[in-house]
């Protein structure tokens, strides 16, 4: 038990001793304190007690002060860890150790089994007693420590600090250098720079005035509660080091002074003025909390130097930029200290303030940025720029894929993505890549001018209206997947521009000639009522059916294509004409008529370009009706024909006799609808060199038909169906063949090579007629005169028509 209370004393005695104490606001340049205690004996701790204690203070001079002292800290330490424990060991009681040592001699071992149980309750209960008494002694003993120590460092702590009360007390503390900290207990003014490693401590109920035109004050420095600091200044004061404000700190001007507060300060105090820009405190350096009244913060770095703004050098459409800054304090939240005022060469405002704008337009981007209160630029040349200015060249970032949205989309967008689609396909084009495409994801009908070649597609899936005022193709513009409410390309300078159609549909006002090529691919277009698609090279169709006129140098078609007819708005080909497959020519039910011209084409062309149409098969109407060539006064057409039918009667004049010249076949055609002689030609005479029939001849009439400008023969003509009459007076103009004059001996046929003509405007057929029969012949002998003579011939020949009053020279008037 002895045992543990020695160690609880020495313990107790040892942390005592050891434990350093520091002075108020012991920090760099503040005094450190140590207590030594050494007890050897009563009487050499009550002369301890009495004022033998060593207790030394220092003041500190830079780090090497610092150092110093706290190497002899630390030996004094070790010391009075060696005089604790020594004055622990002679502070036991001398009486106890006898006492203790004579109970062991007077207690015999036979005596102690004898009385054992009386002896030990007696010896239990003193050893508690006792217990209770060297507890009490160490209590004690620690206690005195504690106020001894206590003692030592009020000591101590009192040497290097210096109070003052007045501005000379100030200076002579300042110059001593043995003060290391100077309170100020009264009002005092000072009007000179000042700094100086020593503390300042502005006390409670004080007021320490730093009054100058132009200078700077570097103290450590602090403000206690209920005392206050005031800086004026009629130019400038500039504040630094470090501050700890739990007071006021109040700041005036005389004139146009300010002050620029750059001390790092910290505490429960308050800072300000209440003058508006009068101090700026350094961003960053003063609480927020302790800011009241008037105040500007001030962003600078180096106040000696003025900030710029620049903006990156290489700019492009979708770049998010965000400007640089110099001499600004690192740090600074730049939304919340400038306004940024963005605009494009025109002076639009753009961008709608941000700090890091996404670039959308390309060309001249400036920027404006000004401070906002309470922040400034306040620089030590007493200059405050308001604003700073920027400029720089944003180049178009050119996109492969381009998004509009006429409903939702935005000009001031990048439109490369759905969700950041432009509003037009005007801006559209200035953002998208040579060979891009311009996708719209609604129906759009803003204007552009097409400067590139680009495709123009509707959304997977969807085939929205484009429906512009105009447009100007100058390269090549491919639409895909479109409708049109009557298109218009307008005339740009030269024939430069292409124009595609893939998969669309709807109404063109007005291609203009301007455009070099014209290729309908998989569409179904066509013009309004008054419109015209124009080519100034060439048109395509493929597998494309086209409405209305169109014009072109050059034609070309394959696969499956249709033109649908408005009448009398025939289309027109000036050049060229290439069709690999028929194309179907489609006329409204309304205007179908034979005649009517449904494709102007080049002169010569006619029957080419005839078996390369036709019409559809219900308009065919079994073959009653065709497209030919017709060559007109106004030029070459392709138009509506109607089939000529078989019917009518023949009249010929100066038909096979006898020994009579071969004459003319002047004949005509009766009752035979929009049927003509084109020719006749007799053939089958042998007296072929004094163009006579003779006896025996078989006489043949060629005869060539021709019908009306808008009629043709096919292979269905058949001439049989005609009847072969005797024209016998061909001066009666009034004459109708009639079945007396009919012939029924005669013979129509189609010979080898004969028929309708390829282009169908003739047809060409046989008429044979019997064999040439000699004349009968009649003697009559007159006997009552003399000799015999031959009075009178008759000539009795065979006729296979009767003639009356044929003229000598035969002619053909079909």
């Amino acid at each position: 038990m002895k045992k543990q209370i020695f160690s609880v004393l020495l313990t107790l005695c040892m942390a005592s001793s050891t434990m350093p104490a520091t002075v108020f606001g012991a920090e760099e340049g503040s005094v450190a304190v140590k207590a030594e205690v050494s007890q050897q004996d009563d009487s050499a701790k009550d002369a301890k007690e009495a004022g033998s204690s060593e207790a030394k203070v220092e003041t500190p001079v830079g780090d090497t002060a610092k150092e110093d002292t706290t190497k002899e800290d630390s030996a004094k330490e070790n010391t009075t860890k060696e005089d604790s424990v020594s004055g622990a060991e002679e502070d036991t009681p001398k009486e106890e150790k006898v006492t203790e040592e004579k109970s062991k001699e007077e207690t015999p071992e036979n005596e102690t089994k004898k009385e054992e149980a009386p002896e030990s309750e007696n010896t239990q209960k003193n050893e508690t007693a006792q217990d209770a008494d060297e507890q009490k002694q160490a209590e004690a003993a620690a206690q005195n420590a504690d106020e001894k120590n206590a003692k030592d460092i009020a000591v101590q702590a009192n040497e290097g600090e210096k109070d003052v009360a007045s501005k000379t007390d100030l200076e002579t503390a300042l110059n001593d250098d043995s003060i290391h900290t100077i309170n100020i207990t009264g009002d005092i003014t000072y009007t000179d720079s000042l700094a100086t490693s020593k503390r300042i401590v502005v006390k409670n109920g004080s007021t320490f005035k730093w009054s100058v035109y132009k200078g700077t004050f570097s103290v450590p420095l602090e403000i206690e509660s209920g005392a206050t600091f005031i800086v004026s200044s009629s130019w400038q004061a500039i504040v630094s080091g470090d501050v700890t404000n739990n007071g006021t700190v109040n700041v005036t001007r005389s004139s146009w002074g300010i002050c620029l507060w750059n001390a790092v300060t910290s505490g429960s105090g308050t800072l300000g003025s209440s003058t508006a820009d009068v101090v700026y405190v350094r961003y960053g350096c003063v609480p927020d909390t302790m800011l009241t009244g008037s105040y500007r913060i001030n962003v600078l770095d180096d106040q000696s130097k003025y900030p710029t703004v620049a903006l990156p050098t290489t700019m492009y459409v979708g770049d998010t930029i965000t400007p640089t800054f110099t001499n600004i304090i690192g740090g600074v939240d730049l939304a919340s200290v400038f306004t940024f005022k963005w605009q494009d060469g025109n002076s639009f405002e753009r961008y709608d303030k941000a700090v890091s704008p996404k670039l959308t337009k390309a060309g001249t981007l400036k920027l404006n940025v000004s401070v906002k209160k309470p922040y400034a630029m306040q620089t030590s040349g007493n200059s405050s720029p308001g604003s700073l200015d920027a400029q720089g060249t944003v180049t178009q970032k050119l996109l492969n894929i381009v998004y509009v949205d006429a409903n939702n989309g935005d000009n001031n967008n990048l439109g490369d993505t759905t969700t950041s689609a432009l509003k037009t396909v005007g801006k559209a084009i200035d953002h998208v890549a040579e060979g891009g495409t311009i996708i719209l994801l609604s129906d759009c009908s803003s204007s552009a001018v097409i400067e590139k070649s680009v495709t123009i597609r509707s959304a997977d899936g969807n085939k929205f209206t484009f429906n512009p005022s105009y447009i100007y193709v100058y390269k090549s513009v491919n639409f895909a997947s479109v409708n049109f409410e009557g298109l218009t390309v307008s005339k740009a300078a030269g024939n430069i521009g292409n124009i595609a159609f893939n998969n669309c549909t709807g109404t063109i006002s007005s291609i203009a000639d301007s455009i070099a090529n014209v290729t309908v691919e998989n569409s179904a277009l066509g013009t309004t009522a008054d419109g015209v698609l124009s080519a100034a090279n060439t048109l395509t169709l493929n597998n494309s059916s086209f409405s209305g006129k169109f014009q072109t140098n050059n034609f070309v078609s394959t696969g499956n294509s249709t033109l649908n007819i408005v009448k009398n708005r025939p289309s027109r080909i000036n050049g060229s004409i290439t069709i690999a497959d028929p194309i179907t020519i489609q006329v409204n039910a309304d205007d179908f008529t034979k005649g009517l011209k449904v494709l102007e084409i080049p002169e010569g062309t006619g029957d080419t370009v005839q078996d390369k149409v036709q019409l559809t098969e219900a308009q065919k109407q079994n073959g009653l009706y065709k497209l030919k060539g017709q060559k007109q006064y106004n030029g070459t057409y392709i138009i509506v024909s109607q089939r000529a039918d078989a019917a009518g009667k023949i009249a010929v004049a100066n038909e096979p006799f006898i020994n009579q010249e071969v004459g003319e076949p002047y004949g005509n055609l009766w009752t035979a609808p929009n049927l003509y002689g084109k020719s006749a030609e007799w053939s089958g005479f042998s007296n072929t060199a004094e163009k006579k029939w003779m006896a025996d001849d078989i006489p043949e009439l060629t005869v060539v038909l021709k019908t009306e400008s808008d009629m043709h023969f096919d292979s269905t003509f058949d001439p049989q169906k005609m009847s072969v009459h005797t024209w016998p007076d061909t001066t009666d103009w009034d004459y109708i063949p009639n079945d007396e004059n009919k012939h029924s001996n005669v013979e129509i046929l189609v010979k080898d090579g004969q028929g309708a003509s390829a282009d169908g405007t003739t047809f060409t057929f046989t008429v044979r007629y019997p064999k040439v029969d000699r004349l009968d012949q009649t003697i009559t002998v007159d006997t009552l005169q003399q000799g015999t003579h031959i009075a009178m011939i008759h000539w009795r020949h065979a006729r296979l028509l009767q003639r009356r009053n044929f003229p000598m020279r035969a002619a053909i008037r079909l």
